[in-house]
Parts: structure tokens; sequence; C-alpha cells
């Protein structure tokens, strides 16, 4: 995987070499725009911070990681972060060969576009579940 960032604009490219079918990947262009809520009148947290209760909130702030060991046999871990300062994003250009190589099929036209520029995280051990 590939990640180029040019000022608001940042790009990430990825190919799949193993397992599976090698080729499959990911083409994925966008702008990154400001601060979620930077001009929102009464947002309660800091700008950035995604509002409990909100799709925002629902996408962007997951604690536990889940991973496929085997077929049939799923991991989970805890995850600990400080919230994601998430910024408004606009996509310009989406290739997927990864996810339908793997049988998903996303909605079409994509719905939703969010950026955050990293923070620290900290994964806790795998445990079967």
């Amino acid at each position: 995987m590939n990640l180029t960032r040019r000022g608001d604009r940042v790009e990430y490219d990825s190919r799949r070499l193993w397992p599976g079918i090698a080729g499959s990947g990911c083409r994925v262009r966008a702008e990154v725009g400001p601060l979620l809520g930077h001009d929102v009148p009464g947002w309660t947290l800091p700008a950035g911070r995604a509002l409990p209760d909100t799709l925002e909130y629902f996408l962007v702030e997951r604690y536990i990681l889940y991973a496929q060991a085997a077929p049939g046999k799923l991991l989970a871990g805890r995850v600990h972060h400080v919230p994601y300062p998430v910024r408004e994003a606009r996509l310009t250009e989406f290739h997927d060969t990864l996810l339908p190589t793997a049988g998903i099929h996303p909605p079409q036209p994509h719905c939703h576009t969010a950026f955050c520029d990293g923070v620290e995280v900290e994964i806790f051990p795998l445990q079967p579940i």
C-alpha cells in the first residue's frame, strides 16, 4: 500500500500480493477539508470530534478489532486510542477490485467519506471468539 499526501489531496494505492488473487487492489483519491464541526453553531465538542449518536461517531469510534485467522476462525482484540480528529473529505476517485474479489459488493455510489491525519493506536492481544 502506498500513501501520498500533497496539501489537501490524499492518494492511496493498494495491490494484493497474497493470499488470494494477486493483483486485486484499490485506488482512492480524495480532497481533505477542515475538521468536522469547525463551523457548526452549538458543536459541543472540540472541532474534529465526532458527536455521540451520529453516523460519524458510529463509523469512526471503533475500539475492537476483528480479524479472520482462518476460515471460520474469528479473532477480536481491544484497541485504545484518543478520539480521531475527523476531517471532512470529498472522494474524487475510487476504483476497487479488492472487495469484489472477496465477494463483498458495497452499494454504489459510495455514500460517505471522511479523513483523519492519524493517531497513535495500541492494539491488545487478539483472542478467539
